[in-house]
């Protein structure tokens, strides 16, 4: 299946990875005259990608993958008839050249109608704070899917942990230069882990 995204771990400017919908992760150099891939993983077993919407749909690397070389996977399983959508994480075992298949962590499994109105607008107060953290890293990733601003927002303070990062990631792909001035003081007195992605975030809204 066709490439479905192409994207460049964090601090890496040499490397390119490219997901298929098959299930594929292929990495190469990026230099014009490169002629070959490397594989980073194989979850063609465990991805359906047999429809237009279906398949292995995006990735995002964690915030800290230097440090835990961890990756959220979005695709969708079962058969036709029923598929469900799955949101996982894989680590990379040895130094981020390739993702280990038997390290994949299932955080969220729902029916693929569901992440088509971005979760039904919202994160059920029910889901974990990973849950609903990697709920947004889906969202940051992919263009199509929309999410509540006003869930989103209320995620934007509170501890500082994955979750309020995730929802500060997510900002510029939810919210709009429109949204600025609320976003701006909902930035005011974040702490050292928040406020460099708040300004980052703010400083890409369009």
């Amino acid at each position: 299946s066709g490439a479905v995204q192409v994207l460049q771990p964090p601090d890496d400017p040499d490397t390119v990875w490219v997901v298929r919908q098959s299930g594929l992760i292929d990495r190469f150099d990026d230099d014009p005259g490169v002629t070959t891939t490397s594989r980073v993983i194989d979850l063609t077993r465990r991805v359906n990608d047999e429809g237009n919407e279906l398949g292995l749909l995006a990735i995002t690397f964690h915030p800290d993958w230097a440090t835990n070389l961890q990756v959220v996977v979005y695709y969708t399983a079962g058969d036709r008839a029923a598929p469900v959508s799955v949101i996982s994480r894989c680590t990379s075992t040895d130094g981020g050249s390739t993702l280990d298949p038997a390290t994949e962590e299932e955080i969220l499994r729902l029916p693929p109608a569901a992440l088509a109105r971005g979760f039904a607008a919202k994160a059920p107060d029910s889901w974990s704070r990973s849950s609903r953290a990697a709920w947004l890293r889906v969202i940051g990733c992919r263009p199509t899917l929309r999410a509540d601003k006003e869930t989103v927002f209320a995620l934007l303070t509170g501890p500082a942990d994955d979750l309020t990062e995730a929802a500060w990631d997510a900002v510029p792909r939810v919210f709009g230069a429109a949204d600025r001035a609320r976003l701006a003081e909902a930035a005011k007195g974040l702490s050292e882990r928040l406020a460099p992605r708040a300004k980052q975030s703010l400083a890409e809204l369009r």
